[in-house]
């Protein structure tokens, strides 16, 4: 085994974000600015059109980064319990300590890249793909049956579309979703989403949330993933509360329209405002 000295081993205590210009690499001095940001602006082309593409490429940029962010949080995830080799006591810590986006979300992410290819991720980004993904999850939760929702999406818009355009995109997703799913399942609404049918239903008192759990074994179709999403149904305290106190508040005011009734008849029982007419 070999001996690792002292000043190799700083290198790994916590290493440091060097205080260097990122396009050249030259150290630099923290200092208020020298130079108006204005003359920056005029560096700029002058033609709209070009600025334009300087400014959406920033989009594609990030996406790129985010991709490559998450490739590199699974490779360091590759050694068991990596943060404390840069001495760090939890995952957490190591995060917050680089200015890094927290484990849930990095979680998401994971997901996302293990289910579309890199020029998928990069061009419709993160936020697209995760909204796609709830979308059909809604209905579906099965995570074969999911692939090939999301293939079925991208295969129809790519029929009549040679660009990304957001909102048409969102278009084509949510009009499959609605033809395979409620149109067909109408009379099926109350069967819950028990093998993948229809949306859920919660119960008073209940929130759900979405989690990234295990993927299913003996995946068919596409990638084998494995994560995948889920929904986890939770008690909300505060909503909880709430219905007890509508409960309360309908059966006092039931007594006392009772009570009004029987002593003064019928005419006498205020009529109930009509935020209140169908308690």
């Amino acid at each position: 085994m070999t001996t690792v000295g002292p000043e190799a081993r700083a290198q790994w205590d916590r290493p440091p974000v060097p205080l260097a210009d990122p396009e050249t690499g030259k150290k630099i001095k923290l200092q208020l600015r020298v130079m108006s940001f204005h003359v920056e602006l005029d560096k700029l082309p002058a033609s709209m059109l070009e600025v334009h593409k300087i400014f959406t490429s920033s989009r594609t940029n990030k996406n790129a980064e985010t991709y490559k962010m998450v490739s590199a949080w699974q490779k360091l995830s590759r050694h068991e319990r990596y943060w404390t080799t840069f001495q760090f006591q939890t995952e957490a810590e190591y995060l917050v300590y680089y200015d890094l986006p927290d484990g849930a979300t990095l979680g998401r992410w994971y997901v996302l890249v293990s289910l579309f290819d890199r020029a998928t991720f990069v061009l419709l980004g993160p936020d697209v793909l995760y909204f796609m993904t709830q979308v059909v999850m809604e209905y579906q939760s099965d995570t074969d049956t999911r692939k090939n929702d999301y293939q079925a999406i991208f295969d129809q818009y790519c029929r009549v579309h040679d660009s990304f355009d957001k909102a048409a995109f969102y278009k084509v997703m949510r009009g499959y979703v609605e033809e395979k799913y409620p149109k067909r399942q109408a009379g099926t609404a109350g069967e819950g989403r028990e093998n993948g049918r229809g949306r859920d239903v919660l119960r008073p008192g209940r929130q759900k949330e979405r989690v990234v759990t295990h993927a299913p074994k003996g995946q068919k179709v596409g990638p084998t993933i494995e994560f995948d999403f889920a929904w986890k149904e939770r008690r909300c305290p505060s909503c909880a509360a709430k219905i007890t106190v509508i409960k309360a508040f309908q059966e006092h005011a039931l007594l006392l329209e009772g009570i009004i009734r029987k002593k003064l008849g019928s005419k006498h029982v205020p009529q109930r405002p009509a935020v209140l007419k169908d308690l």
